[in-house]
């Protein structure tokens, strides 16, 4: 049962988003980014995103590729919209639907929540919300959501408005920014990325699509960590356990991540350990055959089905 003061927040954020209609106008949220003088590219699918890789692991520099949508934002946003309320019952039900999680407290919301803006900003590909759509939405139908999934909603509208106030402020200067769909144009040239490397490192809960990458790209090593054994951790030790499986040295490997929020951490680890590390997310189902996101049914099956593996 929603409570009084819960109910409340959940109004200012209707407030908020019906305050706000531009948001949900892709022409306006590019215009947003452009105007901060950032090099923006709204089509997920377009070829740039796939090169920008390309171009890392042909010089072999580190590089990661990171995607802020509404889950990210419930944890990026804590405390920033004066919803505290609100803040922790879209951490808790984030938090719930992920492989590897913690019940979490405020003080692990607010680690999460600079983890997070970690990731962004050692980021040099940052994928947000609200530059490309599969289909329109509406303030009325962001409003009847808002109702009916508080979380997700929320967390998609924050996951615009906060991204273009940190890109006011400075945070994605020097970035590609790109939609947070942008797997499609990775998982759309795999052939090309992986062509360039000999050694590459799956980390996802998918674990059989190893024997199918090995299988399609013979001529690349895959190695494999899997997540997901941590459902019900009372402290986020699954991330340390992560980052002691990676290797030292990881200059001019291709690291592919599907791991929930934590792909952000993991992709900042990457980095600095000289690899390149690119957050697929549920690019991982579609090569698994698997229909997982509202956005995969949006798109159609006559785009998605390419992807499977």
């Amino acid at each position: 049962m929603i409570s009084s003061i819960l109910s409340a927040e959940i109004d200012r954020v209707a407030v908020a988003i019906a305050a706000t209609p531009e948001l949900l106008l892709s022409g306006h949220v590019l215009g947003s980014y452009a105007a901060e003088g950032l090099d923006v590219v709204a089509d997920p699918f377009d070829a740039r995103i796939a090169d920008e890789v390309i171009a890392a692991l042909r010089s072999r520099k580190p590089f990661s590729a990171v995607r802020i949508g509404d889950g990210e934002a419930n944890l990026l946003s804590v405390g920033a919209y004066g919803t505290p309320e609100l803040d922790r019952a879209c951490v808790a039900e984030f938090m719930a639907m992920q492989h590897d999680r913690i019940v979490p407290t405020d003080m692990w919301a607010m680690v999460f929540r600079e983890l997070m803006l970690s990731s962004i900003l050692q980021a040099d590909i940052v994928g947000v919300l609200g530059l490309w759509r599969a289909k329109p939405l509406s303030t009325e139908e962001l409003l009847a959501l808002l109702r009916e999934n508080p979380r997700g909603a929320s967390g998609a509208w924050r996951a615009i408005d906060l991204m273009i106030k940190l890109a006011r402020r400075g945070i994605l200067k020097g970035k590609l920014v790109t939609s947070a769909h942008l797997y499609f144009g990775i998982v759309q040239r795999l052939e090309p990325i992986l062509s360039e490397v000999r050694e590459a490192l799956l980390i996802t809960n998918r674990s059989t699509l190893r024997e199918r990458f090995a299988a399609r790209f013979p001529k690349t090593h895959f190695d494999l960590i899997t997540i997901g054994d941590s459902p019900n951790a009372a402290t986020p030790d699954f991330l340390l356990r992560t980052e002691g499986k990676l290797p030292g040295d990881l200059t001019g490997r291709c690291c592919l991540i599907g791991a929930g929020p934590w792909a952000e951490v993991y992709c900042g680890w990457v980095k600095q350990r000289g690899g390149v590390a690119v957050d697929i997310g549920s690019g991982f189902d579609l090569m698994d055959g698997a229909i997982t996101r509202p956005i995969h049914v949006a798109l159609g099956l006559d785009r998605t089905n390419p992807f499977a593996m």
